[in-house]
């Protein structure tokens, strides 16, 4: 990432007033990595990307054994999920091939070093991502709470560290139901 950064001010306008703040363009053929885009807040952030935007692949980091695990979450999780359904209707019979070009499935976990991802993957997630979604988070809580710190606190944290190593890093997003205002964390930490 870039030792400078930069403030949402600061991203390009666009000319056109129907355009609104120039999200769409924005995303215009991005790369990004989400966490958490299993559960309710990325999987519709994923559905609504995919619907509304012209982006590049999605990166899912999806907690599994392998690869053919990760996929199999992927397709039962989110591909197949109901909220899909203006997708599918969308793009018919080539709905399967559209997922499939834009979802990458990642194996990994953000409670372990390095995400929990292999060496190769890192590095091409580093090179090739634009923006980081930081979506993954512990809502259980009547959950043990070194478990909801892992989670909630710790995972993003090395999310944060791993970002600091992406060459084309954009903007990095926090979003989450599980996690209170009370913990903090700074990329430069």
């Amino acid at each position: 990432m870039n030792a400078t950064t930069t403030n949402v001010a600061e991203l390009p306008k666009t000319t056109n007033d129907s355009a609104g703040i120039g999200i769409l363009n924005f995303f215009q053929g991005k790369n990004i990595f989400i966490t958490g885009a299993t559960g309710f807040l990325g999987k519709a952030l994923v559905e609504k990307l995919l619907r509304s935007t012209a982006v590049g692949k999605i990166y899912v980091l999806i907690k599994a054994e392998d690869k053919a695990a990760a996929f199999d979450r992927l397709k039962t999780e989110i591909i197949n999920s109901e909220l899909f359904k203006c997708l599918k209707e969308e793009h018919g019979a080539s709905y399967e091939a559209f997922v499939r070009e834009r979802l990458i499935p990642v194996v990994g976990n953000i409670c372990e070093p390095e995400l929990g991802m292999n060496v190769d993957t890192a590095n091409t997630i580093m090179n090739e991502v634009d923006v980081i979604i930081q979506s993954a988070a512990n809502t259980t809580f009547d959950d043990r709470y070194d478990s909801l710190l892992e989670a909630n606190v710790n995972g993003p944290q090395r999310l944060m560290r791993f970002a600091k190593r992406c060459n084309n890093l954009i903007l990095i997003v926090h979003i989450s139901t599980g996690m209170s205002s009370k913990y903090k964390y700074s990329i430069s930490e």
